[in-house]
């Protein structure tokens, strides 16, 4: 398995996803990758479990969306208005969950892992 996550990271992903078929099917094996990854940048950044939870949602979201849209603009958008939805204080629908330093840490960690896999 990549994606910088340890072997018990690892099958918690894969039996979470039900990506079984990871060594079989590189649809799965892709997605097994992309969940590795952001669990990995999780612990790495020091995030809470709630905090790994809605960055987990929101990286399953924009991979739904990019299997639609090749649009890279739309992609960029869906992230941005999701993230910012975990981010702004006083604002009618979103949450306070992220502090401006792990935005800034969050999309630098999308950017890279786009780079990466596109």
């Amino acid at each position: 398995m990549e994606g910088g996550g340890s072997d018990g990271d690892g099958r918690f992903v894969v039996e979470k996803f039900d990506l079984k078929d990871f060594e079989s099917n590189a649809k799965s094996t892709i997605l097994l990758d992309l969940y590795l990854w952001t669990l990995s940048f999780c612990k790495e950044a020091g995030l809470s479990e709630e905090k790994t939870s809605a960055l987990f949602t929101i990286m399953k979201r924009l991979h739904e969306h990019s299997k639609d849209h090749d649009d890279v603009l739309s992609a960029f958008n869906l992230f941005k208005q999701m993230l910012l939805q975990h981010s702004l204080a006083n604002t009618q629908g979103c949450v306070e969950l992220y502090s401006p330093t792990e935005v800034k840490m969050i999309t630098q960690f999308v950017h890279t892992t786009c780079d990466e896999t596109g």
